[in-house]
């Protein structure tokens, strides 16, 4: 019964060269997060990337979509909590 939980904060605001699908894969993160800004001109974060977190990552919040992401625990059990 393992009870670790892998966060990523994803690169570079979800950048296409932010995280190779290698990464992910070794990483096997449970929740994923990227912290970018609603309609930035930089077009992040990329659609490729975004299809690839989804891929390995049990869940993806986005701060442009989903406000802050705060992460809880007591050591056995991870509380998740977003903004919006």
């Amino acid at each position: 019964n393992d009870k670790t939980f892998k966060v990523l904060k994803v690169g570079h605001h979800g950048s296409k060269t932010s995280s190779s699908e290698l990464f992910l894969k070794k990483l096997k993160p449970n929740y994923c997060v990227i912290s970018v800004g609603k309609d930035n001109s930089y077009g992040h974060p990329n659609d490729e990337t975004v299809k690839t977190l989804e891929k390995y990552c049990k869940k993806v919040f986005r701060t442009d979509r989903d406000g802050d992401v705060i992460f809880k625990t007591d050591g056995e059990n991870l509380l998740v909590e977003v903004s919006k």
